[in-house]
């Protein structure tokens, strides 16, 4: 069976609202400006649920172009 669908899921990750408001942003945007805005977000794990900026926390000083950066960045981040 395929999946319903639902765009804000990606690699067993759920974004909810924040893929959306990731996708409205303007960019570029640095980590410390990401965490400010949408460190409240809670991002659906396969075994729980961690804020945004627990996720981003270890980002350090980078800077951002695209929210696909952004989530690519997510994703490296829970599973590493």
């Amino acid at each position: 069976m395929s999946e319903s669908g639902d765009d804000s899921r990606e690699m067993g990750l759920e974004l909810g609202d924040l893929k959306a408001d990731l996708e409205d942003a303007d960019y570029p945007m640095d980590a410390d400006e990401l965490m400010e805005r949408f460190g409240d977000h809670e991002i659906g794990l396969p075994d729980g649920e961690e804020s945004f900026e627990e996720v981003m926390v270890t980002g350090g000083d980078e800077t951002f172009k695209s929210a696909d950066e952004v989530e690519q960045a997510i994703l490296n981040r829970v599973s590493a």
